[in-house]
């Protein structure tokens, strides 16, 4: 024990616990895609009490000219994030619980990326 007294200063266990307390925001941010099928809804399930209710979105239906012109639409419909909430694809809210009972991870959610492109293999 001696041996290792040596070898760890003081110092060292101070700064350990300080970075012990350090507390750092988090925000919260969807790190992928949710596209629904067709004639599906968007539900919120809380991960503690099961409750199951359709997700919010931000109604802002102003945008530039220039922005449309663009194309670029990101704007409209943006979804509100909770914290503690899993974002679910659904056609209904018992088929929303069943999924998230299946499967309570919000990665599974995302629209996944195609395996294999086409234009990139055979030509």
């Amino acid at each position: 024990m001696k041996e290792l007294e040596t070898h760890l200063k003081k110092s060292d266990k101070i700064e350990i616990n300080a970075k012990k307390n350090n507390q750092q925001e988090t925000t919260l941010l969807l790190n992928g895609i949710i596209q629904p099928k067709k004639g599906h809804t968007l539900f919120e399930v809380n991960t503690v009490t099961l409750e199951v209710k359709e997700a919010e979105f931000n109604k802002n239906k102003d945008i530039s000219w220039s922005a449309a012109k663009r194309k670029d639409y990101s704007g409209i419909n943006t979804l509100i994030i909770n914290d503690r909430y899993v974002y679910i694809p659904a056609l209904n809210k018992f088929n929303a619980l069943k999924l998230f009972k299946k499967n309570p991870n919000q990665d599974a959610y995302y629209k996944k990326e195609a395996l294999l492109k086409l234009n990139e293999s055979f030509f």
